[in-house]
């Protein structure tokens, strides 16, 4: 094949690469390179697409100059630290304009490295859907305008919060309000001066996060944990080094948390239900069932012994295991549960293999003794745990759930 000579290249300007093609533009019409390569049978192996990505490209785009610079910098600094690979791999979607499976399958095996703290919070914003997963193009764009979305409820609700008359707003504040302070009490950061208001704490702002989504979103309005998820959120995204982020944490913080909600929000559906038409009942009942199908043994031993499940794994699902793990362990077990499609599901499934792994010691306890085991469960926990926890819990959703995968796919 004839390689491309000085003037043909002249005539070709990158337009877009991914793991699968590139996209170019010929003389002012867009093509795939591949398709040139094929018709007109040229090679273009050294005409510098390989050096041409999107990382050249972005380099002096607001949201991403930062995390290439400090991508850069980490990548010259650690050329022999074995955790220097899984980051460069893991940042190839900067390069690839898009989150290949690969790269979250990377994630749902390993979490995401602790080393840039710009790294995460992009990154979850794209697995729980606040960015698309792909055109990078896109994100500076959705950061300002749900900020100018998120100044508008400010604005609608300017009685907030010292003007509040509705009774339900009343009630609303006062469940939001009891909750709080019992938040992550362990972690000093929400008794901090918020970054962006030195007239409010870290808990100010989850408290307007979570009355405005309250009242926007009646058919849920506010149940006890949901504090907790919001906090995490908060939390990841307050510690992005990047000062383009800075700006929209709060707003950000919002609506990574309704997009968040609206996958999970079936398990905080309680109005006008019995206990056992309850969604989050109905995930009892299959924690259950993937117990007595895995570890037979273990679920007749709970019946005789007359443990109730439901006492133990309804904190487990309503808060997505926030209160079960330290909170740096609660992010690492989220980076992997965020690239699940079914959320719900997954926490089933980790459910089941927590129990699983500790069926032997399980097993010696009385019913009283497990629901205090499960209490100081967050003291037994490390990195190593959660990966092997997560590890079990794909193959028992993989034994269990053959049908197709849970892993969410690039549209």
């Amino acid at each position: 094949m004839k390689k491309l000579n000085e003037k043909q290249k002249d005539n070709i300007e990158l337009i877009k690469q991914s793991p699968t093609k590139l996209i170019i533009n010929k003389n002012n019409k867009q093509l795939d390179l591949f398709e040139i390569i094929s018709k007109e049978n040229e090679f273009i192996d050294d005409f510098g697409f390989s050096e041409l990505s999107f990382k050249n490209i972005y380099e002096n785009n607001p949201l991403f100059k930062h995390i290439i610079a400090h991508l850069t910098e980490y990548l010259n600094k650690n050329k022999d630290n074995p955790n220097k690979n899984s980051i460069e791999e893991l940042s190839n979607f900067i390069y690839y304009d898009e989150f290949s499976e690969e790269i979250i399958n990377k994630i749902l095996m390993n979490g995401i490295p602790e080393s840039l703290p710009c790294l995460r919070p992009i990154i979850w914003k794209s697995l729980i859907g606040f960015f698309p997963l792909k055109d990078l193009s896109k994100w500076e764009k959705v950061s300002i305008k749900k900020q100018s979305d998120y100044k508008k409820l400010i604005e609608k609700y300017n009685y907030y919060p010292n003007n509040i008359k509705e009774k339900k707003d009343i009630h609303i504040l006062e469940q939001i309000d009891k909750d709080l302070p019992r938040t992550r009490f362990d972690c000093p950061f929400f008794n901090e001066k918020n970054q962006n208001n030195k007239n409010e704490n870290n808990y100010d702002v989850l408290r307007r996060i979570l009355f405005f989504y309250s009242i926007e979103h009646e058919d849920v309005s506010y149940i006890q944990g949901m504090n907790e998820i919001i906090a995490i959120i908060f939390y990841i995204f307050s510690k992005d080094d990047n000062q383009f982020s800075k700006e929209y944490i709060e707003s950000d913080s919002y609506y990574t948390f309704e997009k968040l909600m609206y996958q999970i929000k079936d398990v905080f559906m309680l109005d006008d239900m019995t206990y056992s038409q309850l969604f989050v009942t109905i995930q009892i009942k299959e924690i259950k069932k993937i117990l007595k199908n895995a570890e037979p043994e273990l679920f007749n031993y709970f019946n005789e012994i007359n443990l109730v499940l439901d006492n133990i794994v309804m904190r487990w699902i309503l808060v997505l295991f926030a209160q079960e793990f330290a909170i740096d362990l609660a992010v690492n077990f989220w980076d992997r549960l965020f690239t699940q499609k079914n959320k719900l599901q997954f926490i089933c499934y980790i459910s089941a293999s927590i129990i699983k792994i500790h069926k032997k010691e399980l097993m010696t306890m009385n019913s009283g003794d497990i629901m205090e085991w499960a209490q100081k469960l967050q003291k037994k926990m490390n990195e190593e745990d959660i990966n092997n926890i997560v590890k079990i819990a794909l193959q028992l959703q993989n034994k269990f759930n053959k049908k197709h995968s849970n892993i969410i796919t690039i549209k």
